[in-house]
């Protein structure tokens, strides 16, 4: 029996059954490195606490997002859709690894095989931690205001006016939080300020008013008073701490976010609480953000999330509308989700102005969730979303054009909100920008173009662009052939983002030795982690690995399950060697089958996998690579 089904797979193929694109031939024949990953504009799974969008940190205490895409969880990438309909062209959003591809996960099947799974970089880190960690420059103030809203002129103008005249500290700061829980620009409230204004608050600060010292604080971190320097800002917050809790709050940020300091997140999870018990509702919200997302050494605990959402919620604060709503509509620490409770709160999220609450008010319209499905509301508000410049709102219509939904079918159009998005540091933007530079569809093809927006949407955590790096550094599309960069690209997507096409390709690469050492085991276990996903090419990798007995013992009868499995699904390859081994063929469409009676054990010892994490160098061509935003405020 050969192995050919592994080399089989030669085409990086697109959602839906589109057009496929074989452009993949290495030495070592034709092999298939798992899919372009061009995805299609509509996932096609259902929502779960997994895949959910990344709850917010409180843009009023010290915000940026956890991904410039769009400040959503610790435990997934934002979902672009919940809908089945079929893209009618391959330019879309990438999510999830089964639906990128045009594969369904197997009905009925939990894990296809448990062999050990090599190398998914089990640190014991949150998505959140690494995204912190994954700074390579220290957080600037200005980063910080990532997101936040431009001030509409009257808002301004009330600022000037309130700041006119010599009000002490204690009597401004109530109308600064008022401001930055509107999410504007902090900096533009603090310009407001004459500088005799400044000066008083400097005198009350050295007197010891915890209010003043705050407000100092705020002016040196923002370059509006003072040096300007992050740790004299962090000093006066130190000295206000006692007294202030939105001191003590700003402080956490300091900590968590490495500003004038070293990035502490104990010290920060410390600071929170210390503020949020003395009322500190930004602080609140940050410290539920901690929770929700198991961080800075706290346990992971939804309820405990929700607890510390629900007073800024009922005060007011969008934020903590907008994270508890996403609680309640994919069921997090609950028995089951409620979403018309979450339809409700966000409604409430953009009757306060907030685009991400119409966003994902809009998503509740799109697909019927806690609402009479009206396309016609949904464009409404992906379009309001737009007129405050979200990211994501530019993104969620751009889809809508591109799929159809709503509007006129319009890819020229989708590209363009692709842009706007991209330009706003929305991930899934800048990947779509690469395929379809990559592709040639709806602008002119640019392989170095391509590879820019891939690296920008890379740096952003977005692992379908990292998979497409790795195949564009193994196959020289725009960079020069470098394998061993590939594998650290593959092994990224899959360690570290658990992306199911990275999985199979780097099995791939172990299999047949492509820049890293031949080792069929490793390579097996790859697959079968990416199996346990439903991707199909690995359930089919498994079964041709247990037919001929690849880094693995033979054994026929289990080959059969897997191949079955695949077979069932159309795998054209599996159906193949299925017939070959002399199995039933199935009909395509039926339910899948159950998990194998045996699991397979790996053969050899015990192997260590690839290591995961962000490549030392990324390709040459195309524009630099963006720095990850912060993740805390």
């Amino acid at each position: 029996m050969s192995m050919d089904i592994i080399h089989e797979f030669d085409s990086y193929r697109c959602n839906a059954g589109h057009k496929t694109l074989s452009i993949l031939h290495t030495v070592v024949g034709s092999l298939a490195i798992g899919s372009l990953a061009i995805g299609s504009l509509f996932w096609t799974g259902s929502l779960s606490a997994q895949n959910a969008p990344a709850p917010r940190l409180n843009a009023a205490a010290t915000a940026a997002p956890v991904s410039a895409a769009t400040t959503r969880p610790a435990t997934g990438q934002p979902t672009a859709r919940t809908s089945t309909a079929t893209a009618p062209t391959a330019v879309g959003a990438a999510r999830t690894g089964s639906a990128a591809t045009g594969q369904t996960a197997t009905t009925g099947q939990t894990a296809v095989g448990q062999v050990a799974a090599a190398g998914k970089t089990a640190t014991g880190q949150t998505a959140a931690e690494k995204a912190v960690q994954s700074q390579k420059e220290p957080v600037k103030p200005e980063d910080l205001l990532v997101g936040a809203e431009p001030a509409p002129q009257e808002a301004v103008d009330a600022a000037k006016q309130l700041l006119s005249g010599t009000t002490s500290a204690k009597q401004t700061l109530p109308e600064y939080l008022k401001w930055k829980r509107k999410q504007y620009s902090r900096k533009v409230f603090l310009q407001a300020a004459s500088p005799d204004q400044v000066k008083l608050w400097s005198q009350e600060a050295t007197a010891g008013d915890g209010s003043a010292q705050y407000l100092l604080g705020e002016l040196i971190l923002f370059g509006v008073a003072g040096d300007g320097k992050p740790e004299t800002a962090l000093a006066w917050y130190n000295r206000a701490a006692a007294t202030s809790p939105e001191a003590q709050n700003a402080l956490g940020a300091c900590y968590f976010n490495g500003i004038g300091t070293t990035q502490d997140l104990p010290k920060a999870v410390e600071a929170y609480q210390k503020a949020a018990t003395a009322g500190c509702q930004d602080a609140m919200c940050n410290l539920a953000f901690c929770y929700l997302a198991g961080i800075g050494g706290v346990e992971q605990s939804y309820p405990k999330a929700i607890q510390y959402f629900e007073k800024p919620a009922t005060d007011g604060d969008r934020d903590a509308i907008y994270n508890l709503a996403l609680c309640y509509e994919f069921g997090l620490g609950m028995d089951k989700p409620d979403p018309k409770r979450a339809a409700q709160l966000y409604e409430q999220g953009t009757q306060l102005g907030d685009p991400e609450s119409l966003c994902r008010l809009g998503n509740c319209y799109q697909e019927g969730i806690g609402v009479t499905k009206d396309l016609t509301k949904a464009i409404d508000c992906y379009t309001n979303a737009t007129k405050k410049n979200s990211p994501e709102g530019y993104f969620d219509l751009g889809l809508c054009y591109a799929g159809g939904l709503g509007v006129t079918q319009d890819s020229t159009k989708a590209l363009e909100m692709y842009q706007k998005a991209a330009e706003l540091g929305h991930a899934t933007a800048m990947f779509n920008l690469g395929v379809a530079y990559h592709q040639g569809t709806g602008l002119p093809k640019d392989l170095a173009k391509a590879i820019g927006w891939y690296q920008n949407a890379a740096a952003r955590g977005e692992a379908q662009a990292k998979c497409n790096l790795g195949v564009c550094c193994l196959n020289g599309d725009g960079v020069e052939k470098n394998p061993q960069l590939a594998v650290q690209w593959f092994a990224d997507a899959a360690g570290n983002d658990g992306l199911p096409e990275a999985m199979y390709n780097l099995g791939v690469c172990y299999f047949d030795g492509i820049g890293i050492a031949q080792d069929q085991t490793v390579g097996l276990q790859w697959f079968n982690q990416a199996a346990q996903e439903g991707y199909l090419d690995a359930i089919a990798a498994v079964g041709a690995c247990l037919a001929d007995g690849k880094g693995i013992a033979k054994d026929v009868e289990i080959a059969k399950q897997y191949l079955t499995v695949a077979a069932q699904q159309g795998h054209p390859a599996a159906t193949a060697m299925l017939k070959e081994l002399g199995g039933a063929i199935p009909a395509t469409g039926t339910s899948a089958a159950g998990t194998p009676a045996a699991s397979p054990t790996a053969t050899g010892t015990s192997a260590t996998g690839a290591t995961a994490g962000t490549p030392a160098t990324a390709p040459a061509g195309g524009t630099s690579a963006a720095k990850v935003p912060a993740t805390t405020k």
